[in-house]
């Protein structure tokens, strides 16, 4: 770079900060400052929602060219000279190359192999059967309930318990409905005002009742509610 007429300490300081992978960067452009924005909410969604633990690689390069934002790799503590598990990022112009329509989307592909060998090592893989035990539903969407149905989410998984967040733009209504054809047995349900008082309110899709729950006791509340 510096053959190439680059600053000699401004290529140092790049290099410093690709290996440090900071997200504390003064940039200069808006678009960068956006860009640095969404990165950072990223990596604060999946460190404290899903207690993902997230590295900060700016070096990261992944092979296709159709990728136009944040790319990413999957690896586990036990994949070693394995490499990563998973990998993918962002393309906002993949589906319309081939064909579709104009959908921007993330994406990415698993290596099965390599992912079964690491459940095999950790004593992770074991038959399961499947079921639909819990849907979190955010009435409003917002930064906010958004981090606090997935916190929810979690609890409940670490439970024990089969539960998703649905991300789609429904009226609630249409929520619950299309919760139980799929055959989900309790909705939790989260808007502004439930936030605001550290409540959920737990729908029982086989009576329909619902009940107003602590957010701390939701999980209790659940189990009681399943026996």
């Amino acid at each position: 770079l510096v053959k190439m007429g680059a600053n000699e300490s401004s290529v140092e300081e790049m290099l410093s900060t690709l290996e440090e992978g900071s997200l504390d960067l003064d940039l200069k452009s808006d678009r960068g400052k956006e860009g640095l924005n969404h990165l950072s909410r990223t990596v604060e969604l999946l460190n404290d929602s899903y207690s993902i633990k997230v590295k900060v690689d700016y070096s990261i390069v992944r092979g296709l060219a159709y990728y136009t934002g944040l790319v990413f790799e999957v690896k586990t503590g036990v994949t070693g000279e394995m490499g990563s598990i998973a990998g993918g990022g962002r393309y906002d112009d993949l589906v319309s190359i081939v064909g579709g329509p104009h959908i921007p989307a993330t994406g990415m592909s698993i290596g099965l192999e390599r992912l079964i060998e690491s459940l095999l090592i950790e004593g992770k893989l074991k038959e399961f059967t499947y079921r639909n035990d819990v849907v979190v539903i955010p009435v409003k969407y917002s930064w906010d309930i958004l981090k606090k149905c997935i916190e929810i989410a979690e609890k409940i998984r670490a439970g024990g318990l089969s539960t998703i967040v649905d991300y789609s733009v429904r009226s609630l209504t249409k929520s619950l409905e299309k919760a139980s054809k799929r055959g989900f047995r309790f909705a939790v349900i989260i808007g502004p005002k439930e936030l605001k008082e550290n409540q959920v309110t737990l729908r029982d899709l086989e009576n329909w009742k619902e009940y107003k729950v602590s957010i701390d006791n939701i999980l209790d509340a659940i189990k009681r509610g399943k026996t």
